[in-house]
This record gives structure tokens, C-alpha cells and sequence, in this order.
């Protein structure tokens, strides 16, 4: 969530760059709390389909209600309308959710969880 928050706010008021290179050393083990998932298509259909996925996205309005909270006056006009619509998305019925994640391009990374979003949402 942290990550997610850096880089939405970053996309606000500068630019998101690509650094195709390693910068720090990051080890990943069996135990870690947190860090890279496993994506076998078991394990992401297991994590879409329970309430965690569902919460994740939850989430992600809350975070919009907090950046609009905090950053509306000094966001341009087009950036509040996209907050806006994003969080409007919850009051909407099923098929105008769809299409304002298409429309906005509100999607997530990768085929699965594109398709938790679509069933989720």
C-alpha cells in the first residue's frame, strides 16, 4: 500500500520514471511478511477469490478519499475529476463500474487480477 501511495501521489505533481536496473539488494524469502507474491495461477485465483482481495480494494477508495482530503487544492482540475470518479465508482451498479474503469483506465497489473477487479468491483 505504501508503494501504491508513492506512486499515485508522484503521479500527481511530478513523473514516474523507469529505472531498468537493480538499485538495492532485496532478499526474498519463504517468511517474509511482505514482497514479491507467488503468481502460479492456483495461488492468484485462491487470493481473488477471498475477502483479502476484496478488502485490497477497498482500500484503494479509501486512499483516494485521502488524497483528495489532503491534496484537492493543490491538485489540477482533471486529476480531482479522475479521484472523483474513481471513488464514485462504489455507488454505481455493476455495469456503470465497468465502464468507468474502462473509460478511466482504472485497471491493475496483469490478466487475474483484472479479473478479480471486474468480479470484485
Amino acid at each position: 500500500m505504501h508503494d501504491w501511495w508513492a506512486a499515485l501521489v508522484a503521479s500527481i505533481f511530478g513523473k514516474i520514471y523507469l529505472v531498468d536496473e537493480q538499485t538495492i539488494l532485496y532478499r526474498q524469502h519463504s517468511n517474509n511478511a511482505v514482497g514479491a507474491k507467488n503468481s502460479s495461477i492456483t495461488d492468484i485465483l485462491s487470493k481473488i477469490s477471498s475477502r483479502e482481495y476484496k478488502q485490497s480494494i477497498d482500500r484503494l477508495f479509501v486512499q483516494s478519499e485521502i488524497l483528495l482530503d489532503n491534496y484537492r487544492d493543490t491538485m489540477n482540475a482533471k486529476d480531482v475529476k479522475t479521484a472523483e470518479k474513481f471513488m464514485n465508482i462504489r455507488g454505481m451498479n455493476y455495469i456503470s463500474k465497468i465502464r468507468t474503469i474502462i473509460q478511466y483506465g482504472f485497471y491493475k497489473h496483469g490478466f487475474m487480477r483484472n479479473a478479480g477487479l471486474f468480479f470484485f468491483i
